[in-house]
């Protein structure tokens, strides 16, 4: 599906070949706060302009944020099998650690 040309995996060396669309690559796995289902994980897939993610984001200029902005990644519904989307979202899901979240006081100074 050619989903290096704007991704790139936390820690695993990408085929270079093809297209690079975007700017910055949209780097998958590693570790975060909350981790996504499954479901949303296959919504994701299945519908890139559900919701846009805050690594994309973080790519685009502040002058495009203001903007309506829109996922430039490829719909393959009509391309993957549900076997491959199953297995898709099984792999992404295993590219990411759950860290926890340690509260840091903003006031220390105000007990």
């Amino acid at each position: 599906m050619q989903c290096h040309a704007c991704h790139s995996i936390e820690g695993k060396e990408m085929p270079i070949e093809g297209p690079n669309i975007l700017n910055n690559k949209v780097i998958l796995g590693g570790k975060t706060y909350t981790l996504k289902s499954y479901g949303e994980l296959v919504t994701a897939i299945m519908d890139p302009g559900h919701s846009i993610a805050s690594r994309y984001l973080a790519t685009l200029p502040e002058a495009e944020k203001e903007e309506k902005i829109e996922s430039p990644m490829v719909v393959y519904n009509d391309d993957m099998t549900v076997q491959e989307l199953v297995d898709l979202a099984a792999f992404l899901h295993s590219l990411y650690v759950k860290v926890p979240y340690h509260y840091t006081n903003p006031y220390p100074y105000y007990y």
